[in-house]
């Protein structure tokens, strides 16, 4: 009786797993395919409709082709490895294409927030100089400027600085302690602390036009009424928050507590 009870535990315990592991596989797949669809639906329209194709809209190309790289590159590795058990299987040198990969690309499209953040500012701030030092020469220098330091992030352990580790059964980033203050700084706090500054500067901009235009009544109305300026801006600035706020803590906590800084938190879902 003691064997037929553990087998059919057992038994349970599997068939429990499978389901989790199916229903975590369909929500890991939906994910990867409406992130895929998603970014590539704005390349095509900024590169097919010809009132798009305009400089300020290059940054958002860029942040798309980081996103659709990260879903393509990325996430499919990332859900299988989990619905295996966590195991790596695709071999060492795979791991370190991936890991190289997943960091920049992700430091890539944090960065490009942030650039897309300075962006507004100057434009909001500057209207009249802004279309004229905007051009698409600059905003192309700016979009390599953002690659080739989110490349500087994910060079050094290919080059020696700092080992990933693979035994085999796992794949993670360079545990060294200089690799991830430098990695994290760069690729989260200083942006993070940019962009937060840029949107409440740009929320200051709007909300001191709307009181130096208030005698104008009508037009206050039309262009600078709350919705449109104020509104606007702290929904932007609470979502960018919202987004970049849970990776924030979690790479806080690996400061903070004597534990190691594990690979995930560099993917950007």
């Amino acid at each position: 009786n003691r064997g037929l009870c553990r087998d059919s535990s057992f038994f349970h315990t599997n068939r429990g797993t499978s389901v989790r592991q199916f229903l975590i596989g369909g929500v890991l797949t939906m994910l990867t395919l409406s992130t895929i669809c998603g970014n590539l639906l704005v390349v095509i329209s900024v590169c097919f409709v010809k009132k798009l194709r305009q400089p300020s809209n290059y940054l958002i190309v860029s942040l798309a082709v980081a996103d659709l790289s990260v879903a393509l590159a990325v996430m499919p590795f990332v859900s299988i490895t989990d619905l295996i058990g966590g195991q790596w299987i695709f071999g060492q040198f795979f791991c370190n294409v991936f890991i190289a990969m997943d960091v920049m690309c992700c430091t890539a499209s944090i960065m490009t927030l942030c650039v897309i953040s300075i962006d507004r500012y100057l434009g909001i701030t500057n209207p009249l100089t802004y279309p004229v030092r905007q051009n698409g020469c600059c905003m192309a220098k700016m979009i390599l400027s953002v690659w080739l330091l989110s490349a500087s992030i994910t060079l050094p352990p290919l080059f020696g600085w700092a080992q990933n580790v693979n035994d085999g059964r796992v794949c993670l980033i360079s545990q060294d302690f200089g690799y991830t203050v430098y990695s994290t700084a760069v690729a989260f706090y200083i942006p993070m602390s940019v962009m937060l500054i840029m949107y409440y500067r740009i929320y200051r901009a709007a909300k001191l036009r709307q009181t130096s235009h208030k005698d104008w009544r009508v037009c206050s109305r039309a262009m600078y009424s709350k919705p449109l300026n104020s509104g606007c801006y702290s929904s932007v600035f609470t979502g960018t928050k919202q987004v970049l706020l849970p990776w924030c803590i979690q790479n806080l906590e690996q400061w903070l507590l004597p534990c190691q800084t594990n690979w995930q938190i560099f993917l950007c879902t």
